[in-house]
């Protein structure tokens, strides 16, 4: 083991984020577009747009709240059980190549993902 130097400072951090900005915290509809992601693997979403920050469109319809995810991706967020329903319309690009699309419910529930 090697010891190099003396102790410093203690680095500064951020504060810890309000519970609000990364679960559901209030009654009534929360898009998961509203919260951040607690973790991610691959490619980063991109929140309300398209990966290439184009507004998101469905059919001709556009639409405000949503991911634009590039590859592969994969994000994971924290409802501590206080959703009690999860609805989701999932569409892929033109140039997309068909692929599958899984959401998976981890932990403790009485009622699974729908």
């Amino acid at each position: 083991m090697l010891k190099i130097g003396r102790p410093g400072p203690v680095l500064p951090r951020r504060p810890p984020l309000p519970l609000d900005k990364y679960t559901v915290t209030r009654s009534g509809e929360t898009y998961l577009s509203d919260l951040y992601y607690i973790w991610k693997a691959h490619n980063t979403p991109v929140y309300d747009a398209t990966f290439s920050g184009k507004p998101i469109t469905v059919g001709d319809r556009i639409v405000t709240k949503g991911f634009g995810c590039k590859g592969k991706s994969a994000f994971m967020f924290q409802l501590i059980g206080r959703a009690n329903r999860f609805r989701a319309v999932v569409a892929m690009g033109n140039r997309s190549h068909p692929v599958g699309v899984v959401f998976s419910q981890i932990g403790k529930s009485a009622t699974p993902c729908a």
